[in-house]
């Protein structure tokens, strides 16, 4: 029916319910006499990346600091942070607010993170009233900063692919 009339490409993941020939949904629409063009799109798989690297503990710290200094009923906490960075006259002269966006979009709120992250935890010391010393302990570990510089390198390349896949004919092979 309408199916035949609308598409001849089907953009999958590379799942066998995706492409088994036989009960995988390219196969049926194939068995239904729809022929179609099976692709497959890395950007999927690139997007599970951020849940296989079990790295979400480090977005998850990120975007609660970056919401206490920029969210909620506290924009005095955001005012003073901005001031904060003049001051200081860094790079960068706020964070970007989180919202929780796709994985690969969220590149820009960690690079930002961190580029200010010792300004951040100064600001946390001196300015934030209600207990941070969780957020101030995971910003001296060492370990936490290894994972959080791979994870803001990491989201920077993905998303100079993902800029780099949109658009007409882009293929990679």
């Amino acid at each position: 029916g309408r199916f035949k009339k609308m598409s001849s490409v089907v953009v999958t993941d590379g799942a066998k319910s995706m492409v088994g020939k036989n009960i995988g949904f390219v196969g049926l629409l194939r068995k239904s006499d729809i022929n179609v063009v099976a692709i497959h799109c890395i950007i999927n798989q690139e997007a599970l990346c951020g849940k296989i690297m079990k790295l979400g503990n480090i977005m998850n710290t990120v975007f609660k600091i970056t919401n206490l200094i920029r969210g909620g009923n506290c924009s005095l906490n955001h005012r003073n942070f901005i001031k904060y960075l003049v001051e200081l006259d860094c790079e960068y002269g706020d964070l970007l607010l989180h919202t929780d966006v796709r994985w690969l979009s969220q590149g820009k709120c960690l690079k930002r993170f961190f580029c200010l992250r010792k300004e951040i935890l100064s600001f946390l010391k001196t300015n934030i009233t209600t207990d941070t010393t969780y957020f101030e302990n995971q910003l001296v570990d060492k370990q936490f900063l290894y994972s959080l510089a791979f994870l803001t390198d990491i989201s920077q390349h993905l998303n100079k692919l993902n800029l780099q896949l949109q658009g007409r004919k882009q293929i990679i092979s």
